[in-house]
């Protein structure tokens, strides 16, 4: 599409001659700007096209130069986003608005503090099971298992009052 619509190319009829550095940073900036994709969607795509050339200059040597140039390009950096959280008065706010009278709300309450006060993973959380509850150490404590069947011990390491 970009090669159709900016440098009038029917995909049939680009060469690697038009394949360049120039043209592609061209394409990397239409994809954000026209196209409105994202940073890592420009880089993924980046990295995809770097590993193409990287193999033409294998299969067209007399290109290499050039192709391997394409390779070299480097990525875009992201702007780091700040990373937001529920403060602690926040949290109490929440869960003081479950009802706990039902089975229901009981559970409910129970998932929001162990992950508040655990701080688990929400697929760590579903894989718990009731024998992995330990209350008989000194600090009641947790078996989680992990991503890559990695396990751990976790205790609160708050206190929170519902």
């Amino acid at each position: 599409m970009f090669y159709k619509e900016r440098l009038s190319l029917q995909l049939a009829c680009v060469t690697i001659a038009d394949f360049t550095k120039d043209k592609l940073l061209l394409f990397y900036d239409w994809l954000e700007t026209e196209r409105g994709n994202s940073i890592a969607t420009r880089n993924h795509r980046k990295t995809i096209i770097s590993d193409f050339a990287s193999w033409l200059a294998e299969e067209h040597p007399e290109s290499a130069a050039s192709l391997l140039a394409i390779a070299d390009i480097s990525s875009k950096k992201a702007p780091k986003h700040n990373v937001s959280y529920t403060s602690v008065d926040g949290m109490s706010l929440i869960i003081a608005k479950v009802q706990n009278m039902t089975a229901d709300g009981f559970r409910d309450k129970l998932v929001l503090l162990v992950l508040f006060i655990t701080g688990v993973r929400v697929s760590e959380l579903i894989n718990i099971r009731i024998s992995d509850v330990e209350f008989s150490s000194p600090k009641p404590r947790i078996l989680i298992h992990g991503k890559g069947g990695k396990e751990r011990y976790v205790t609160s390491q708050r206190s929170f009052q519902t």
